[in-house]
């Protein structure tokens, strides 16, 4: 799950002595969830939430899901995380047009001041 969220990062079972260094960024040791960026640790939090919790016929609402992604990888990330489980409903609220772009046209609500 963690590597489809965020392809750069792989989990990696924490050999002996720090049992928190078990993230590991493509050609890195495995790191602090510290040494992470934000964007990783958004990922590593989905990809534990949904495999602790399991996020299936559940309804998750997603503040500036932008955030989790970069605007080019941004269809690829909710795909992602619509693969978490079974039956899932995002609800995602954001004014980024790559997330918008990313969603049918019919599903977007736009609200207005």
């Amino acid at each position: 799950m963690l590597s489809r969220l965020c392809p750069r990062l792989a989990y990696a079972r924490p050999k002996s002595g720090d049992p928190t260094r078990c993230i590991a960024a493509h050609g890195r040791a495995p790191a602090h969830p510290q040494e992470l960026s934000s964007t990783e640790v958004d990922a590593v939090l989905w990809a534990a939430t949904a495999s602790l919790v399991r996020f299936d016929r559940s309804l998750v609402l997603v503040d500036r899901p932008e955030l989790s992604s970069d605007e080019a990888s941004f269809a690829t990330w909710l795909q992602a995380a619509r693969d978490l489980a079974e039956d899932l409903q995002l609800i995602l609220a954001s004014a980024s047009p790559a997330v918008i772009a990313s969603v049918d046209e019919s599903a977007v609500l736009r609200l207005r001041a």
